[in-house]
């Protein structure tokens, strides 16, 4: 958003139902800031953010829009007519409409209030879809305002659209120095401007993933090895804006007679979250779905099978199926046997391999190390080491199908071996 786009990208996600609120995560993640947007009518919270003004030449876009701050009364803006403000109903709006021969909207950024390194970043909002508008949810590295250049400051775009799009489509993409990354494109749910999603990045060193809804299951993961330049996303903290462009070289067709005037974007509320806890927090009496954090697939116990040599595949989670559900007991040093609550086997390195690309089976539990694993904290998610191998519980070419087995490889921190822990209410 920031500056003139060098590159076509399209991209979309879509929404996916969420798993119950009864469930809980093995790492727990605490809310370090947010904006409820729950103040009296009038002025966006100024400890938390600051706004832009004026057109800035396009900012660098080719854009229309004239941004005015709460407050500000200099032609074409208007204290009276704000093109910001809380509603005094929980919300944040974002207003673009015509004055005269030209276009008012607003842009507001959390620099440098509030940033952040990592994390769960999320918003729920309902966004303005028609001809020529451009809303944008996005994060920008701190480093630009201190002399770094766009892109190489980097920049995370977790929600935009144009018309161009449809009105049930939105983009995520990363940018930095000769790199640029989207997710593939899917059709969301609901339609945008008539529906309230929560739109969100999973950021993790290494590692950033967009969701809508869900963030359990995230519709891209990208990774260095993903990137078709450098990787500036473990820089250093970064900051959230919030804005509506008008126009521009991206939107087509540009604003005409049948844009909804005024486009609003609401904003139900913005989060930071960050995870705490680790292998301290798994509690070894209950039972988990282990989820990759690349496909959002369970780790299962194949045709709910009970005997030795079972294999362990990925696929689709359900709902209290007890062959996606596993316990962690400690043995000893940091490492855990990993035990299937329906075959009550084990996850087991198949004939004491060493050698990448073995798939894993379930066991009885013998006391090898080759059945223990130890699970290692990688921002929200967990690496599984096995104790013999010393190679890393993997999904086969970062695979999404159903039905792939599981493997072991060496750990390369890719989201194919990264695993969330996701706690059964009983």
């Amino acid at each position: 958003m920031t500056l003139r786009r060098f590159f076509a990208m399209f991209a979309a996600l879509f929404a996916v139902a969420a798993f119950s609120n009864q469930r809980s995560e093995a790492q727990v993640y605490n809310t370090t800031w947010s904006d409820e947007f729950n103040g009296a009518y009038g002025s966006p919270n100024t400890a938390n953010w600051s706004m832009e003004t004026g057109n800035n030449n396009g900012w660098g876009n080719d854009e229309l829009e004239y941004y005015c701050p709460y407050g500000n009364n200099t032609y074409p803006c208007s204290s009276s007519n704000p093109n910001v403000y809380q509603d005094g109903n929980g919300h944040l709006v974002i207003s673009a409409f015509p004055v005269g021969s030209t276009y008012t909207s607003a842009r507001i950024l959390s620099y440098p209030n509030a940033t952040t390194q990592y994390g769960l970043i999320e918003a729920r909002m309902q966004i303005p879809y028609g001809d020529g508008l451009w809303p944008a949810f996005w994060m920008l590295g701190n480093s630009i305002m201190t002399g770094t250049s766009w892109p190489a400051c980097g920049e995370i775009d977790i929600m935009e659209n144009v018309p161009q799009m449809g009105d049930s489509t939105i983009q995520s993409s990363l940018h930095g120095a000769n790199n640029f990354n989207t997710g593939n494109q899917t059709g969301v749910a609901s339609a945008i401007n008539s529906n309230y999603h929560i739109y969100g990045t999973n950021w993790y060193p290494q590692t950033v993933q967009f969701f809508v809804d869900d963030y359990t299951h995230p519709f891209v993961t990208l990774t260095p090895s993903s990137s078709g330049g450098t990787w500036e996303f473990d820089n250093g903290n970064f900051f959230i804006l919030f804005n509506v462009a008008v126009g521009g070289d991206w939107p087509s067709p540009g604003p005409d007679s049948s844009t909804p005037w005024p486009a609003n974007m609401t904003v139900d509320y913005v989060r930071v979250r960050k995870w705490q806890g680790g292998a301290s927090s798994i509690n070894s009496g209950a039972w988990y779905q282990v989820i990759n954090q690349n496909s959002g697939s369970c780790m299962d116990d194949t045709g709910w099978g009970t005997s030795n040599g079972t294999t362990v595949q990925q696929w689709q989670c359900g709902v209290d199926q007890y062959n996606q559900e596993w316990q962690l007991v400690p043995t000893s040093d940091g490492y855990y046997e990993i035990i299937n609550r329906n075959s009550g086997l084990v996850l087991d390195d198949t004939n004491w391999s060493t050698s990448s690309g073995t798939g894993m089976q379930q066991w009885s539990y013998g006391g090898g190390t080759n059945q223990q694993w130890m699970p290692l904290q990688v921002g929200a998610s967990f690496q599984f080491v096995n104790r013999y191998s010393g190679l890393c519980l993997d999904t086969p070419g970062a695979s999404t199908q159903n039905g792939v087995q599981l493997d072991q490889y060496t750990c390369n921190g890719t989201g194919a071996q990264m695993f969330q822990l996701l706690q059964e209410p009983d």
